[in-house]
């Protein structure tokens, strides 16, 4: 938290620990709190609508409800089972496309050319060493 602040970073808050000054948004106007969380439930809301501060009226960034909503202390459970799935097809799918994009280079590559040797070379006779005479 303290070196995320010190680098300059505005909004700082630090998740999944009890440590309710480090879950703290502040305003970096006026350094009062803005957003107090203690685990997962909102203690103090300190944002007008249309996302400023009530202390100084500095405009807060992000994207802020009406007023807080009451999520309590409970953790939710989120499945990122869907996310993965997606993200592995798209891999799977890309996968194919290089494939099939390597198997046209490597079409392209086994068409030689014909080469036409000249005239002279269909003349060489080719002879073994036994038939040199010594």
């Amino acid at each position: 938290y303290n070196i995320a602040a010190k680098m300059g970073i505005k909004y700082v808050y630090v998740g999944n620990i009890h440590l309710p000054q480090a879950q703290t948004t502040y305003c970096p106007s006026c350094r009062h709190p803005v957003l107090t969380r203690d685990w997962h439930q909102l203690s103090h809301w300190h944002i007008g609508q249309g996302g400023f501060c009530t202390y100084c009226h500095h405009p807060i960034d992000g994207y802020f409800s009406q007023k807080p909503e009451d999520w309590g202390k409970s953790r939710r459970p989120y499945s990122i089972t869907p996310y993965i799935r997606q993200k592995n097809q798209q891999k799977i799918q890309q996968q194919h496309v290089n494939n099939a994009q390597l198997k046209n280079i490597k079409a392209k590559n086994a068409i030689a050319p014909k080469i036409s040797l000249p005239p002279h070379y269909k003349k060489i006779k080719i002879i073994q060493s036994r038939d040199l005479k010594t």
